[in-house]
């Protein structure tokens, strides 16, 4: 017999009992730890309150005492006898200064600042000692207890000129205080230094002068003794509870204070860190600044057993204090109380041991209480239970006796024979519903076929018989592989037995499309689902039959479709990367292109500047050839008036060497005309020079230009060569004037020869004449071509801007042309590989 049959062959009146007793005892274990819990929570919650309001009142009380000898320290300088003790020391070094008036001498100033001093010390227990050190850290007064009493002392005092806290107090301005850190004094006192600096009484640099150090000595130990006695409450737990510590420690973790020791020896090597391992990590904490992190500077927390080198749980509060200065955070001291969880919980754990005791007779009264009820409850049930016997042998008319049962029994037996009164209209139902199921099972639009595990067709519905053309009778009771084409017709037995034999379903649960074969022999396809069905250890298989001819039809004309889509989608991806492939290309050009019409640009720039120094050169050679034409005018009018004046020569022989000298003046004229022409026709060879220059950076458009500046060269060049002759001629004439004058006498043998000299100079003017007026047409010509050629450049570098204008939006809009290209490449690739897919 199992474990199953054993709990079944127990009466129920015994398993509702066991079971009531477990629910019990759970319950009240799950209450009573949830109790204890909450309790454990609560009493820890409230002990770290009222340990840590202990904690800030030892702290607040050492603080308030910082507080009050700091301010003391500040004020006791500023009290008569100090200044006094000063200006004395001042006359002394110069007796002239300020003379010390009657009485007031640096006794008497000690004297007075004893009295202050020794009256203030009985109201600070903890002050052992005030003092005044000169600037050298040598002793001027003490006042220090001895006993109940105070004494002041003026000599043998000593020197602490090398003490840390002297030498950091001389550091200080006016107003500051240094204190010490608790150490060892020269009587092995614990005592901590309260130092400020007092200066010289004078105005000017003299009240800069540090003249010497104030102190006053605490008693480090009376200082934390009085600030845990001042708190009633921790005294009180100090005494009855040896588990609750107050500590006190600096920031090196040497205990400075300890509860549990009366003589702590001084520096104890028992550092904090040792035995409170915890809040020890968190007070040396530094943030990235390096600085202490204040936000831990007070702490209360339960401490896990696992953290502490005891393994006891403790219940645990800091606070920390920042003694020396507000912006002096490198110092502190700390006071900490400890005290085990077990201790702090006591309460909680007697109140849990009487839960246990409560909760164990309360189950034990339950149980019985509980048996007493089974017992009644189940005492009907054997009646039921016969009844149900003869109902499971068949005999459904059986009749439920009245057993008159309470509560739930009677309700039980009711529902019974409710449940015996429906079963039999149930059975009738069932009979109505498989008659409605084979209609519905007829009625299916699509083929149904059942078969068993040895695949054997047990149904048919009408739309079967449709699909096969055999009647349900003509396949019943057959091998359903008769409806299938070889070799599935042969391997389907195989089939069936693998699925059996290793659960392994390959088609069971899926639309499968199968080839079947009709009565006639033809075959068509289908999609075949096959579910499972389990009854009464029998299994049954349902498949789903479907007609899919038409469906195949349509899918392989939509994958002829489809193919088609994708071969164009292939295509147009090729024709988009020639695309892309000649934007590229085209964009390459472009931007060459873009680049070439800007240096033409700037050519044309350099053509137009060049052409309209060439415009105004021509005009101001035009200028210099109108002028020239107008001298040779009046060269020529005065050769006109020569020819004149040598046909009167012959009555004028007695003026005639004046004659000679006005001819010989207007040739010095003339000269200077030729020479005016020489300049002129130099500098049109330059102008034609740079003319054709600049026609050579033209290219083709400077060609015409070209011809004109070699024309204009040539006829600068012939001016050059006229003007040249016309130098000689003037030469000839002024030495036969010259020859004239000198012989006067001959005049009337000369006159003919001068004729002919003058005759001839005439024609050589009149030609000179002609030659400077067709030199000044031709220059203005050339001032108004160049006009012309300055006014066409000056379009044709606007013509070239307006390309280059239209190169760069050419250049934009092939660049956009490209990215668009890109784009389509995208999307022809995107679509190519969903076609791929």
């Amino acid at each position: 017999m199992n474990l199953s049959e054993r709990i079944q062959s127990i009466s129920l009146r015994w398993q509702f009992t066991a079971l009531t007793a477990v629910a019990i005892v759970i319950s009240m274990a799950a209450m009573g730890r949830i109790a204890f819990d909450r309790s454990r929570d609560v009493v820890t919650d409230m002990t770290l309150d009222k340990m840590q309001a202990e904690t800030d009142a030892i702290a607040n009380q050492i603080m308030s005492v910082v507080a009050q000898t700091r301010a003391d320290t500040l004020t006791i300088p500023t009290f008569p006898p100090i200044p006094g003790i000063v200006r004395c020391w001042d006359n002394t070094l110069n007796p002239g200064q300020d003379p010390v008036q009657q009485g007031s001498t640096t006794e008497l100033w000690i004297a007075r600042l004893g009295q202050i001093v020794s009256a203030q010390m009985p109201f600070y227990p903890e002050r052992i000692r005030c003092a005044v050190y000169d600037a050298e850290g040598e002793g001027v007064m003490v006042v220090e207890e001895q006993g109940a009493s105070t004494v002041l002392r003026t000599e043998d005092l000593g020197s602490i000129g090398t003490e840390p806290h002297f030498l950091s107090a001389a550091e200080l301005t006016e107003g500051q205080v240094h204190i010490s850190p608790m150490m060892q004094d020269r009587m092995g006192n614990v005592a901590v230094y309260f130092c400020t600096p007092f200066f010289g009484s004078g105005t000017g640099r003299d009240s800069q002068t540090l003249k010497g150090v104030f102190v006053i000595t605490v008693d480090g130990r009376e200082l934390l003794q009085r600030a845990v006695a001042f708190n009633p409450s921790i005294s009180h737990l100090d005494r009855q509870n040896d588990d609750l510590q107050v500590e006190v420690s600096d920031q090196s973790m040497q205990f400075l204070y300890r509860s549990d020791i009366d003589e702590l020896p001084l520096f104890s090597p028992n550092v904090f860190a040792d035995l409170r391992p915890v809040r020890a990590e968190l007070l040396l904490r530094r943030d990235a600044a390096g600085r202490y992190d204040r936000q831990l500077d007070t702490y209360a927390e339960s401490v896990d057993a696992a953290d502490r080198p005891d393994n006891r749980g403790m219940v645990a509060t800091h606070r920390r204090m920042f003694y020396s200065a507000p912006e002096d955070t490198n110092r502190f001291w700390f006071v900490a109380l400890s005290e085990y969880s077990d201790t702090s919980l006591a309460r909680v754990n007697d109140l849990a041991t009487t839960y246990l005791l409560i909760g164990t007779v309360v189950s034990v009264i339950a149980l019985l209480v509980v048996f007493f009820v089974a017992w009644k409850l189940t005492a009907s049930l054997s009646t039921l239970l016969d009844s149900a016997d003869k109902i499971a042998e068949g005999n459904l008319d059986t009749e439920i006796p009245m057993s008159h049962g309470i509560g739930e029994a009677g309700k039980l037996e009711a529902s019974f024979r409710s449940m015996t009164e429906k079963l039999n209209t149930m059975i009738r139902e069932a009979s109505d519903q498989q008659a409605r199921t084979k209609a519905l099972f007829n009625a299916a639009a699509d083929g149904l076929v059942t078969i068993n595990s040895a695949g054997v067709v047990t149904s048919f519905n009408l739309a079967a018989e449709t699909l096969f053309g055999y009647r349900a009778d003509e396949v019943i009771g057959n091998n359903v592989s008769m409806l299938t084409p070889s070799p599935h017709r042969e391997q389907h037995d195989g089939y069936l037995r693998r699925y059996l034999e290793t659960g392994e379903a390959r088609i069971i649960g899926h639309d499968r499309e199968l080839e079947a074969v009709r009565k006639d022999g033809s075959t068509f396809s289908i999609s075949l689902r096959v579910s499972e069905l389990k009854r009464n250890g029998e299994i049954v298989f349902i498949g789903l039959v479907q007609d899919i001819t038409a469906r195949k039809r349509a899918e392989v004309e939509r994958m002829q479709l489809f193919q088609a889509i994708q071969d164009a989608v292939h295509r147009l991806a090729v024709a988009t990367q020639q695309i892309l492939a000649t934007t590229s290309q085209q964009s390459t050009g472009t931007q060459e292109q873009a680049a070439t019409v800007a240096e033409v640009v700037a050519t044309a720039d350099q053509i137009a500047q060049s052409a309209a120094q060439a415009a105004l050169r021509a005009d101001e050679v035009a200028k210099s050839a109108r002028h020239t034409d107008e001298i040779g005018n009046v060269g020529l009018r005065a050769i006109e008036d020569s020819v004149q004046a040598m046909d009167k020569v012959q009555h004028q022989v007695e003026s005639i060497a004046d004659s000679m000298l006005s001819l010989a003046e207007r040739a010095n004229a003339i000269g200077e005309i030729t020479a005016t022409v020489s300049e002129i026709a130099e500098q049109t060879n330059v102008l034609a020079l740079n003319a054709s220059v600049e026609a050579s950076r033209a290219g083709e458009h400077g060609k015409g230009f070209a011809v004109v500046a070699a024309e204009v060269k040539s006829l600068a060049q012939e001016s050059k060569r006229a003007t040249a002759q016309v130098r000689v001629i003037l030469s000839e004439i002024q030495q036969a004037t010259n020859a004239a004058v000198m012989s006067t006498e001959q005049g009337t043998r000369t006159v003919h020869e001068a004729n002919e000299i003058i005759a001839q100079a005439g024609g050589t003017i009149n030609s000179l004449a002609t030659t400077l007026a067709e030199s000044a047409q031709t220059a203005s010509q050339i001032s108004a071509t160049a006009n012309q050629q300055a006014a066409a450049v000056t379009q044709l570098n606007h013509g070239i801007r307006n390309i280059d204008t239209v190169t760069k939006q050419s250049v934009e809009a092939i660049r956009h042309i490209e990215n668009a290209a890109q784009n389509l490449a995208g999307l022809s690739n995107e679509l190519a590989s969903l076609t791929d897919r």
